[in-house]
Parts: structure tokens; C-alpha cells; sequence
């Protein structure tokens, strides 16, 4: 898996803006509908795109670790450690 859980051992670094390529408008529109459809069934989560990481970012709205920030390339990655911070809470 290659998303990032902030209180994770091995956060990875967000790139450099000028180590990103270019994204074309249609992908980002895809990404931002995807996080759009993310927050929608997530509603205790805030779900962005951030197009200058060309990463997912996930943040909770319940009580949980106050550092805890989810970084991902995919929904389904996104998603994934989601589920993870969801069981740990309990």
C-alpha cells in the first residue's frame, strides 16, 4: 500500500511541486469527483484532492490522534486506511 498514515511509522514526504507532472484536466476532474464521491459516503471524514501532491488527503472529524492526516494515490488506498483508522477507534 502506498498511502501514508501521519502517526504511521514511514510518512512519506509530500514531492516537490516541480517533481510532478503535470496533471491534465480531465484526470484532475476525475480525482476531484472521486474525493467528492469519497466525502459523500464518508461523512465523518474530510476528503480532498490536492493536485499538487497528485494525492487523496483525508482528515476525521471524530475523536482521534490530533495528527491524524491520511495521504493516498488512490480512492480505494485512501479508503483502505481509512478502514484502518475506523478499527483502531473502535
Amino acid at each position: 500500500m502506498t498511502g501514508t498514515w501521519s502517526r504511521a511509522a514511514g510518512d512519506l514526504p509530500a514531492p516537490a511541486a516541480g517533481d510532478l507532472p503535470a496533471a491534465a484536466p480531465d484526470a484532475d476532474a476525475a480525482c476531484r469527483k472521486s474525493a467528492a464521491q469519497i466525502r459523500q459516503q464518508r461523512s465523518s471524514w474530510v476528503v480532498i484532492w490536492a493536485a499538487p501532491m497528485g494525492r487523496y488527503r483525508a482528515w476525521p472529524l471524530f475523536r482521534a490522534p490530533r495528527d491524524t492526516a491520511l495521504t493516498a494515490r488512490t480512492p480505494g488506498e485512501l479508503t483502505a486506511l481509512m478502514d484502518q483508522v475506523e478499527e483502531r477507534r473502535g
